[in-house]
């Protein structure tokens, strides 16, 4: 769960792959696996293969890619505010939390990135224009807007941070990529 400008570790997913995303597992956790082998292995794939005839061991991911096992900015879909939440490490998220993907890896990126989306300046505008979903007597501290990934792509960039993004040096874009890394460190601790 995305909240607070985090994620909540409570629930936890096994992921069956080594650190360079080959299929593995310890021998202990396979055996803890092993009642469902049979089920898991004939689990259909897209064209109507089963999880082995499709090449796959029988615990790894159904159609497992690697396209999101790089840095993101994960946030809610359902909020009152965004929480835009820089993540270092591979997530596993539901379609109830998208993903903002960069095309460079630079984690400085990131944290401008984020700090542009966490603004009150992008929270007002996204209140402007995503869908309210629910409102209630007190509307400013209980409405909940619907963050989509096509309105978060229409947020419109500064000129100095769209620049910094391009690798172009600017004094109030690499000051607010300090700020922004130093509320996210403190958030780690």
């Amino acid at each position: 769960m995305l909240r607070d400008y985090q994620a909540d570790e409570t629930f936890v997913c096994l992921f069956p792959y080594d650190a360079k995303l080959n299929p593995g597992l310890p021998k202990r956790v396979l055996s803890q696996l092993e009642p469902w082998r049979a089920l898991l292995s004939a689990r259909p794939q897209l064209g109507g293969l089963s999880q082995i005839e499709a090449g796959f061991q029988w615990y790894e991911f159904y159609r497992f890619t690697q396209r999101g096992q790089t840095p993101a900015l994960a946030f809610p879909e359902l909020a009152t505010h965004a929480h835009f939440v820089f993540l270092k490490t591979p997530r596993v998220f539901t379609q109830k939390a998208p993903v903002v993907k960069l095309a460079s890896k630079a984690e400085a990126d990131f944290q401008l990135t984020s700090a542009l989306l966490n603004s009150s300046a992008a929270l007002l505008w996204f209140k402007t224009i995503c869908f309210s979903k629910r409102e209630s007597g007190e509307a400013e501290r209980d409405t909940y807007f619907e963050f989509g990934g096509t309105k978060v792509q229409q947020l419109p960039i500064p000129l100095c941070l769209a620049e910094a993004l391009r690798g172009k040096g600017h004094a109030l874009a690499e000051r607010l990529t300090a700020f922004s890394r130093a509320c996210w460190e403190r958030g780690q601790q």
